[in-house]
């Protein structure tokens, strides 16, 4: 897995709404995430300045799912990656959110640590998820394996 690669769950039904569609090619995908996700962050020059590698959705289409299918976009330079991540705060309030994508075995480790930094942010302390490291209050957490 590429560090240039991004995770975005869209929690709209982009599959239904005719501006996506099957995304059978990747310039499909690109030309959504530059028409839809880019412009919901206001950003105008978006198809100039950053360069998608590639795009694909996650998974395969089911008719009566909920939420559709996760988009995955691998960008040409990794400072691309970081501007569209560090923006991505300008989503919300909206049905899109972007995260990153990690490996399996990262994921594990970090379900293991969501309740625990859920705890310490009800508690008003500073916590930072680092891949799949928990930080509070500049401390690594060490989780107890009973």
């Amino acid at each position: 897995m590429s560090r240039n690669e991004l995770w975005c769950a869209t929690t709209s039904n982009n599959d239904d709404d005719g501006k996506c569609g099957y995304c059978k090619f990747a310039q499909d995908m690109n030309v959504y995430i530059y028409g839809s996700i880019l412009k919901e962050m206001t950003w105008l020059t978006a198809r100039s300045s950053i360069k998608i590698d590639q795009a694909h959705r996650v998974g395969r289409k089911r008719d009566g799912r909920r939420k559709p299918r996760a988009i995955v976009a691998k960008f040409n330079f990794f400072p691309d990656r970081e501007k569209i991540r560090f923006n991505a705060k300008k989503l919300r309030g909206t049905k899109i959110g972007i995260s990153e994508q990690f490996p399996e075995e990262i994921e594990k480790v970090r379900q293991t640590l969501y309740p625990e930094m859920r705890r310490a942010k009800a508690a008003k302390q500073r916590v930072r998820l680092v891949r799949d490291k928990l930080y509070i209050n500049n401390v690594e957490f060490i989780p107890h394996n009973n």
